[in-house]
C-alpha cells in the first residue's frame, strides 16, 4: 500500500476510533442533532430515543462487519502456526520434529494461535487495526482492504447527516474594479468547482489546489508548520526526521535577515523572502523551505519503492 492510501486509510479509521462510531449509533437511533456549522458537530440528543432508522442501521452493521473480517483476515495471515500431537501434547515448532514420549505414534495436528478476547466494537475494531501498520501495508490485497475500509468509511459520513468536512483552498483574488476580492474560498473533497459568495467568481477546485499548494511550497516555515504542509502531499514527517535531514545535510535550516546581500532563488524573489543559512551563533528558531523538505521526502519515498 502506497503512502498516499495508507494516509487516507489511517485518516478514515481515527476518524472512526475517535468519533464517527459514536455518531453513528447516535443517528441509528435518531438521536444526533446537528448546527449548521461548516463541519457540524453534536449538540445533543433527546432523552427518548426516535424509532431507529433502517439507513443508519445497515450502515452501522456494515462498518464494523467489513473492519472485523480484515482483523480475521490480517490474524488469520499472520498469526503462530505449530503442531501438536493428539495424544503426548508434544509441540513442534520446527526443527527436529520429536514426540515427548518416544514411542508415541499420535497424529501430528496444526494449532493456530487464537485472535483473543478483542474489542469488537466499531471503535475497537478501527483502533486494532491502526496498531497493525505493517500488516496492513504490506498485504497481498492491501489494495481490496483499502477500498472496502473507505467505502464504507464514506457511506458512514453521509449517513449521519454530518454536513461535509470543507477544505481552505485560498482567497479568492479575483481582480474587482482594480482590487483583489479577500473573500475566503472552501471546497468539499467531491466538488469539481467553487463560486465566490462575495464577487461571484468561478474557480477550479484541483487549480485552486494546486496554487495553494505551490503557495505553501515556497515558504519558509518553523519546524511544526512544515509538518503540517508537507501532510498535504501524503507524507508523515516529524521533529526528529528533520533534525536527522539536517544533520546528515540533506537540508538547509535558514533564518530571515533583512539585510542579507548574498545570491536569492527564484522563488525567494518572487514571494519576498529574504533568508540565509542558519549558522551555529544565530539563536532564531530555524525555517526551512517546504519545497525543499518534499523534494528530499519525494527521494526517500522513490528509493523505498525502488529497493522492494
Amino acid at each position: 500500500m502506497c503512502l498516499a492510501c495508507w494516509t487516507q486509510l489511517r485518516g478514515a479509521l481515527t476518524d472512526v476510533a475517535d468519533w464517527l462510531a459514536e455518531d453513528l449509533e447516535l443517528t441509528r437511533t435518531g438521536r444526533t442533532k446537528f448546527t449548521g456549522a461548516p463541519i457540524g458537530r453534536v449538540k445533543g440528543w433527546s432523552e427518548r430515543a426516535l424509532p431507529i432508522r433502517p439507513a443508519a442501521a445497515a450502515i452501522a452493521d456494515q462498518l464494523p462487519t467489513v473492519l472485523y473480517s480484515w482483523v480475521r483476515e490480517l490474524w488469520d495471515m499472520h498469526a503462530a502456526r505449530w503442531l501438536a500431537c493428539e495424544t503426548c501434547d508434544a509441540q513442534w515448532f520446527g526443527g527436529e520434529q520429536q514426540h515427548a514420549v518416544p514411542e508415541c505414534t499420535g497424529r501430528w495436528d496444526l494449532r493456530v494461535e487464537q485472535l483473543g478476547d478483542i474489542d469488537t466494537t466499531t471503535a475497537g475494531l478501527a483502533r486494532w487495526l491502526l496498531g497493525h501498520t505493517t500488516w496492513i501495508r504490506t498485504h497481498p490485497a492491501a489494495e481490496d482492504l483499502h477500498g472496502q475500509v473507505i467505502n464504507a468509511y464514506r457511506a458512514a459520513m453521509k449517513v449521519i447527516d454530518r454536513p461535509p468536512a470543507r477544505e481552505y483552498i485560498g482567497m479568492c483574488s479575483a481582480e474587482l474594479e482594480g482590487q483583489l476580492c479577500e473573500v475566503d474560498l472552501f471546497a468539499s473533497e467531491d466538488q469539481d468547482s467553487v463560486s465566490c459568495r462575495g464577487c461571484g467568481a468561478n474557480w477550479s477546485v484541483r487549480d485552486r489546489r494546486a496554487w495553494l499548494s505551490d503557495a505553501v511550497d515556497h515558504q519558509y516555515l518553523p519546524p511544526a508548520l512544515v509538518i503540517a504542509a508537507v501532510a498535504r502531499h501524503g507524507y508523515r514527517l516529524t521533529m526528529s526526521m528533520l533534525r536527522n535531514y539536517r544533520a546528515r545535510g540533506r537540508l538547509t535550516a535558514y533564518v530571515v535577515d533583512p539585510e542579507f546581500i548574498g545570491p536569492l532563488r527564484e522563488q525567494d524573489d518572487r514571494y519576498g523572502w529574504r533568508v540565509r543559512p542558519m549558522v551555529e551563533q544565530d539563536y532564531p528558531s530555524p525555517l526551512y523551505l517546504v519545497a525543499d523538505v518534499v523534494d528530499v521526502l519525494n527521494s526517500k519515498h522513490r528509493r523505498t519503492r525502488l529497493d522492494k
